[in-house]
């Protein structure tokens, strides 16, 4: 038990170093905006289903890592609404922070049970998150067709 948390706590501390590290998303207007969009939400869709089909095969751990790289972007996503200039966005940004939201408490639902090796309901809590998450993408794509 000792052993996993200070393996929880080297994978947090891992993470918080790297995101530190890592550049900024810029909130750029029109295109740029979207593009960034678009970017976000494939990859918050990726790490969710990395979370339900590593979680699937036994790996709370896995849940645990990629949960934490799935609120980052979460994180990110929800700066480049708030931020962004797109006329686009601006008229959807109230939806989309709410969906945004959702999808932020599902994945800290996952985390929290993954930490405490509560696989069934991590992994359900990661199902609703991929929902989530691919329908967010919907309305990304939705948007970035639009224009």
């Amino acid at each position: 038990m000792r052993k996993n948390l200070f393996l929880h706590f080297l994978l947090s501390l891992f993470l918080l170093f790297i995101s530190l590290l890592s550049p900024r998303i810029p909130a750029r207007a029109g295109d740029d905006s979207l593009e960034t969009l678009h970017l976000l939400s494939d990859e918050t869709l990726r790490f969710a289903q990395q979370m339900v089909e590593h979680g699937s095969e036994g790996h709370t751990s896995e849940i645990v890592l990629y949960g934490d790289r799935m609120l980052l972007k979460v994180s990110q996503w929800i700066q480049v609404v708030q931020a962004s200039s797109s006329p686009e966005i601006k008229r959807q940004r109230k939806a989309f922070l709410v969906s945004l939201k959702a999808i932020q408490g599902f994945a800290q639902d996952a985390v929290r049970l993954g930490k405490e090796n509560q696989r069934g309901l991590a992994i359900e809590a990661a199902r609703q998150s991929v929902s989530r998450a691919r329908q967010a993408r919907r309305k990304v794509y939705a948007l970035k067709e639009g224009k």
